[in-house]
């Protein structure tokens, strides 16, 4: 039997394909954004606004490759365009990056009936962008570059962090390490009490609906807070209580006098921790209560075996200031059909990257 492709279309058909999935993209050395579980929560949560297009490609029954796609319409005046994007990226919603293609080592041929699979659907463009530069995203993009015609992408890097045995804070900048000590400092003169709050999977509603509110009281006059969707709070909670049930998961909260004052959700797998969602009260931001929960928080992963910290998508400057290394990311673009003739499709496109690279960054520093 020759290998086939198969498109999964509807949640229901996700049911049943965890262990395969895991066990793939375990393989070839992908990161958990391109997980099941996030991918299937992701997904369902968002499923008013886009659906699954799951590309499986098998040979005697053994999963060999695999494209965690979907598709969604994007708006620019009255013109509406699919969009054929890997699942986790729609303006306005969180995201899961870096996701990526899958495939089995050695089998690199999977990408012919994947492609095949990708022509046969219904979109105007296609955005495979901010993958991590492992072997299946790179060969995918040669072999789709044969395809279709490669177009200007976004480009982004990933910044990864080394931790130390120690004191967190020998890998800060030495200005940044003053700074974390001067504030330190000040609390303590203060008489302030300081604690790490390791919240529990039965905590986890109560510590999202706090991280939203304050989420809400700090953009309010900065042009709004993305948490005023419900489907944004939905999805945190999900996807954490997801991974909990799994043991995957982390959630800090560094508490002044008691009271909320930074958290840092994200997700552990190995010896890598993923810091996916960091908050602040800005009742607090005087003494950055954001470095707080990353340094005493990172010290709790690290005495629990974590060797590596992804700080996610973005180079804000807070993530190289305490130690963290760049690491670039890949991507592929392209557009079909009368989009490509159509003049206005540039502008069109353009406003699109704005859009999708505005909302990319998942941990977006300790006083955002």
């Amino acid at each position: 039997m020759s290998m086939t492709a198969s498109v999964i279309d509807t949640h229901d058909g996700l049911d049943g394909l965890e262990d395969r999935w895991e066990r793939l993209r375990k393989e070839c050395g992908a990161g958990i954004y391109s997980s099941y579980f996030l991918t299937r929560s992701w997904l369902e949560n968002y499923r008013a606004v886009s659906s699954p297009r799951i590309v499986l490609v098998e040979e005697h029954g053994e999963l060999v490759g695999l494209a965690p796609l979907a598709v969604h319409t994007h708006r620019s005046g009255r013109l509406s365009v699919n969009v054929l994007a890997l699942a986790g990226r729609v303006a306005g919603r969180l995201f899961i990056s870096p996701s990526t293609i899958l495939l089995r080592p050695g089998r690199d041929d999977a990408l012919e009936p994947m492609l095949k699979a990708m022509r046969g659907m219904d979109w105007s463009f296609l955005s495979a962008i901010y993958m991590e530069d492992i072997h299946p995203a790179s060969r995918f993009i040669e072999v789709a570059g044969r395809t279709w015609r490669p177009e200007p992408h976004p480009e982004n890097s990933l910044v990864i962090l080394s931790l130390p045995e120690g004191d967190i804070s020998a890998m800060y900048e030495a200005g940044a390490r003053r700074s974390f000590e001067k504030r330190s400092r000040a609390l303590e003169r203060g008489g302030h009490k300081v604690s790490l709050r390791k919240v529990a999977s039965e905590d986890l509603d109560r510590a999202v609906e706090t991280y939203a509110r304050q989420h809400i009281e700090r953009w309010e006059n900065k042009g709004g807070s993305y948490f005023r969707n419900p489907e944004n709070v939905l999805f945190l909670r999900s996807a954490l209580k997801e991974a909990a049930l799994r043991n995957k998961s982390f959630a800090h909260e560094i508490l002044i006098d008691g009271e909320v004052a930074a958290q840092n959700f994200g997700f552990v797998e190995g010896d890598r921790a993923y810091s996916y969602r960091l908050g602040m009260n800005d009742a607090f931001a005087r003494y950055s209560p954001g470095w707080m929960v990353k340094h005493f928080g990172m010290t709790d992963l690290r005495d629990n075996g974590v060797i590596k910290c992804d700080f996610g998508v973005g180079e804000e400057k807070f993530k190289t200031m305490m130690g963290g290394t760049t690491i670039p990311l890949i991507g592929f673009r392209a557009s079909r059909g009368l989009m490509s003739l159509l003049s206005r499709a540039q502008s069109i496109k353009e406003r699109f990257e704005r859009r999708e690279h505005s909302s990319s960054r998942a941990d977006v520093g300790p006083n955002a």
